[in-house]
């Protein structure tokens, strides 16, 4: 009898929650690569299928006595980025050839929970995980993933995206993005943004943990200076919404075999502080060619 009423309980919850999921927000950033029909309706039937077992408490009843069923958002793609993702001359297509698994969130009881969608290999084991969870390959089996959650918090990478664009005076109707998580040196979900000709131009970081990952002084769209950021804190600014970072700046350090390409931490490449190290190198290349030319003489 309780799991029949818990049943009818998430089946109000996701009518209503469905109101959100299927209403198109006209002012909101679109997704870059658009699914296959098939796939996508399969993957809107796990993610009923999952929301009506889950069997998470429903909020309680607002104070002025109306339901407050809880949020949703349309479910999307998260691509696994692999070493060389940031280095690709076509990143639309290097994602559309890359490995993702399918991801939604849901918000109920002062907590986001985010559920994964993924594939089986066809031998039924699950594929090496990466970018948060296991990904897809060469099976069209999908099916309910790992999951985690955030307590205390309201958060859906879409809104994030479009709050930050529109802090910025940016109109997110322009723009494309995709989520990628496992960028070198960053590995927490980020959004890349493209413009209107599909070119990247923007990274938003998706969540808290992903701004963490940043260091150092760097550009920022909005700002005449570059802005420090540092690992135990982000500035004040950006408490409530995320920074938009230039697209090269970002592919620069991801890709700068100089400072590493394991672990968590991307530090900002300023191009002038490269100048002097390239100087001192130059000056012993240089002596090092006049001693050994003066050698090879006294022979």
């Amino acid at each position: 009898m309780k799991q029949i009423l818990r049943v009818l309980l998430f089946a109000i919850s996701f009518f209503y929650t469905g109101n959100l999921w299927l209403c198109h927000d006209a002012q909101a950033a679109e997704h870059l690569i658009t699914p296959a029909q098939e796939e996508y309706d399969e993957i809107l039937r796990l993610r009923e299928e999952i929301l009506l077992s889950s069997g998470y408490r429903l909020p309680e009843p607002q104070e002025n006595g109306a339901a407050n069923p809880g949020e949703t958002e349309p479910a999307y793609r998260v691509y696994g980025a692999d070493a060389d993702l940031l280095r690709a001359d076509d990143l639309r297509a290097a994602l559309e050839a890359s490995q993702y698994q399918w991801q939604f969130s849901f918000y109920a009881g002062n907590r986001t929970v985010f559920m994964n969608i993924i594939k089986k290999d066809p031998a039924g084991d699950a594929l090496s995980e990466a970018a948060g969870g296991s990904l897809s390959g060469d099976s069209d089996q999908w099916e309910r993933g790992g999951f985690s959650v955030y307590e205390g918090q309201r958060l859906f990478y879409r809104e994030t995206v479009d709050r930050a664009l529109e802090a910025e005076g940016l109109d997110s109707e322009d723009y494309f993005y995709e989520i990628v998580s496992g960028i070198p040196k960053i590995r927490y979900p980020a959004a890349i943004v493209f413009d209107s000709q599909r070119t990247p131009v923007y990274v938003i970081p998706a969540e808290a943990a992903t701004l963490h990952a940043f260091s150092g002084s760097w550009p920022v769209f909005g700002e005449a200076e570059p802005v420090r950021f540092s690992y135990e804190a982000a500035p004040e600014k950006y408490a409530d919404v995320m920074p938009v970072f230039y697209y090269e700046d970002v592919a620069r350090a991801a890709n700068a075999f100089w400072l590493g390409s394991g672990g968590i931490g991307i530090e900002a490449v300023n191009l002038t502080d490269l100048l002097w190290p390239l100087l001192a190198l130059g000056s012993l290349l240089v002596l090092g060619s006049i001693i050994l030319k003066a050698r090879i003489l006294q022979r």
